[in-house]
């Protein structure tokens, strides 16, 4: 005899991963006062709060990686004009890395390029239109595999670089 009823045992569960989606190639056009930029279909655009300085910020992120963004802040560089004095003034910043010379949209920008955690890397480009100071940051996943989503196998890190690069190269000033 039993000293209790055994409890049915609960039917076998699956759980099923969603994958979160890759950045789309569709890229749909974003406008503010300061410039226009061709982000993916798929992405939000945050601001964040602003900082020292920082008249307006705006985040490009999408809902796959925390790590992977484009942030543009416009910023009041105050009396200092002269962008290579501004650029080395932001090294402590971009883990002591130095700016090289760069073209920005058309405009004479510098380039920092560091790795802020592993598997990321970050790139922030300065320059200037008219009396703001534009400080563009890519962050993009750089680790090694491929990611399955709907039964098909990508290159996360290259879904990712490809369609930034696309991005920043449609950046215009207004």
């Amino acid at each position: 005899k039993l000293a209790f009823k055994p409890t049915a045992k609960p039917a076998d569960t699956t759980t099923v991963v969603r994958q979160l989606p890759l950045p789309s190639e569709k890229l749909t056009s974003y406008k503010t006062d300061f410039f226009t930029i061709m982000i993916p279909d798929n992405f939000d655009v945050k601001s964040p709060a602003p900082g020292k300085n920082v008249l307006k910020s705006y985040q490009f992120i999408g809902e796959r990686r925390a790590d992977c963004e484009i942030r543009v802040d416009v910023i009041n560089p105050g009396k200092q004009k002269d962008l290579k004095k501004i650029a080395d003034g932001f090294k402590a910043t971009y883990n002591n890395s130095n700016p090289t010379s760069a073209n920005f949209a058309g405009k004479n920008a510098y380039m920092f390029q560091y790795s802020p955690i592993a598997n990321v890397l970050s790139q922030v480009y300065l320059t200037m239109s008219g009396d703001k100071l534009f400080r563009v940051t890519v962050n993009r996943y750089t680790g090694k595999g491929m990611v399955t989503i709907d039964d098909k196998e990508y290159d996360e890190a290259k879904a990712y670089e490809t369609i930034f690069k696309k991005s920043i190269q449609s950046f215009k000033f207004n």
